[in-house]
């Protein structure tokens, strides 16, 4: 796993097109989480927070790198700036940027709460992914993980539902 700020570019994430078909696909019910982990510098986390058609009740992205988390955090205030103009409509939901280590992630939902995690995992080398996974499958709140590489050993307690063709911004219809 890097930490590096060159692993992942800004540039190269879902777009923002198959971000929404991907997660109205899903059907999410109302007061439904997002959990982007590795958010980078937090477009989907962002987009998931002001789409009143995704209905969010919360969007939190974990990032590690320190520069990107900076980057998402001044894009976000920018944003909130729009919003109290009146320029952006107001969100629904609330929106948490983390700089932190995402195997610490604490989920901190109520019960019942439907919960999605966003993994961009293509930096994650096998032994990451083991260890991420071995988190994801502990927590009880999580019902669907999206992710751009399986798991090693599986994820237990999870089956594969499908996998999707979604267009990132490198490369189009990279399967989900």
């Amino acid at each position: 796993m890097c930490g590096c700020d060159d692993c992942l570019g800004p540039e190269q994430e879902i777009t923002p097109e198959a971000a929404y078909a991907l997660l109205h696909s899903l059907g999410l019910p109302a007061g439904w989480q997002l959990f982007d982990l590795g958010s980078g510098l937090g477009k989907l986390v962002v987009q998931v927070h002001l789409d009143p058609k995704l209905a969010a009740a919360r969007a939190v992205g974990v990032e590690l790198a320190a520069t990107r988390h900076a980057a998402a955090v001044q894009a976000l205030a920018g944003l909130t700036q729009l919003v109290s103009a009146g320029e952006l409509a107001q969100p629904t939901g609330t929106i948490e940027l983390i700089q932190g280590d995402m195997l610490k992630t604490v989920f901190d939902v109520a019960p019942g709460t439907y919960v999605v995690v966003y993994l961009g995992s293509l930096c994650f080398d096998e032994e990451f992914m083991t260890r991420l996974g071995k988190v994801v499958a502990a927590e009880r709140c999580v019902q669907t993980v999206l992710t751009l590489q399986t798991f090693p050993d599986g994820l237990t307690g999870f089956s594969l539902v499908r996998t999707v063709k979604a267009d990132m911004t490198w490369l189009k219809d990279e399967p989900v």
